[in-house]
């Protein structure tokens, strides 16, 4: 936020105005008084707000809209969208929260990393260690030429071996003990905030009594929830480099196993492409 008020254009008042005014779209109730007292000072000249949160703000609204006109999209993948578009709204609105915002999404991942292995496999790992984590190519018996799957699921893809599980740094399973093993893929949350929308998601499903399945990207995160996760396969024509994984179409799998106490903990949860997708 700057020292000074800064004069806003009139579309960007009306826009700070709609925010108060469109609270039964599910804004916290925090956020209701904020956008509230913002639009009132702003009016009066007397606010210290910034110009381009004011735009940001503005282009937020718009998205919502659009978004809740879209009818090309399932009920599930509209709502993920909206949350996360609420979530920029409250970090625009809110940024002296941010802090404690932060805070709770660091403890959550905290908490997930003592429930199963999904952060050490599936969010801490860097780029390399998820490369390291396909392993050393096989190749053929000349020596030279790389060995590609036949047959199979992976049909098409570079057939390795020696694996490295990003949990212990080496071939060795860190939950095992024995050969730790890995698909053609090796994929990455890279963000908090999508992996603990897609917990609540499936939480959501264990709430209702069904069994958390492995769910399309979109139902989970909303229809461009595949742009912000990151995952490797390595190349056919040249085993020595990585290609990019594409998640559009993809799903999520989730694995949650009884805690003892009567709950579920998140064992693990993991993206994959779209069937056919790659190499």
């Amino acid at each position: 936020m700057t020292d000074e008020f800064k004069p806003i254009e009139t579309d960007v008042k009306d826009a700070l105005t709609k925010t108060a005014e469109d609270i039964e779209k599910g804004y916290p109730e925090h956020l209701k008084e904020l956008a509230e007292r913002t639009e009132k000072v702003v009016a009066g000249g007397s606010k210290k707000v910034d110009e381009e949160h004011a735009g940001n703000i503005e282009k937020i609204l718009d998205d919502l809209d659009a978004n809740q006109a879209r009818t090309d999209i399932t009920p599930n993948a509209k709502a993920a969208a909206d949350g996360r578009l609420k979530s920029k709204l409250t970090s625009v609105l809110d940024p002296e929260g941010e802090a404690g915002r932060k805070t709770d999404l660091d403890n959550f991942m905290s908490d997930v990393d003592t429930q199963g292995h999904m952060a050490g496999r599936h969010y801490k790992p860097g780029d390399q260690a998820l490369q390291n984590r396909l392993g050393d190519t096989k190749f053929e018996s000349d020596g030279v030429t790389p060995k590609i799957k036949q047959s199979g699921p992976n049909q098409g893809h570079v057939a390795s071996e020696n694996f490295v599980d990003p949990l212990t740094g080496t071939t060795v399973d860190g939950e095992t003990g024995g050969a730790h093993r890995c698909g053609p893929y090796a994929t990455r949350f890279d963000n908090p905030e999508d992996v603990k929308q897609a917990d609540d998601f499936f939480r959501g499903q264990i709430a209702s009594g069904q069994i958390p399945v492995e769910t399309p990207i979109s139902e989970v995160l909303g229809p461009d929830g595949h742009k912000e996760l990151t995952g490797f396969y390595k190349d056919p024509t040249d085993p020595t480099q990585y290609k990019n994984v594409d998640f559009e179409g993809g799903t999520i799998v989730p694995v949650y196993r009884p805690d003892g106490s009567g709950g579920q903990k998140l064992h693990t949860m993991f993206i994959n492409p779209a069937p056919g997708k790659h190499p």
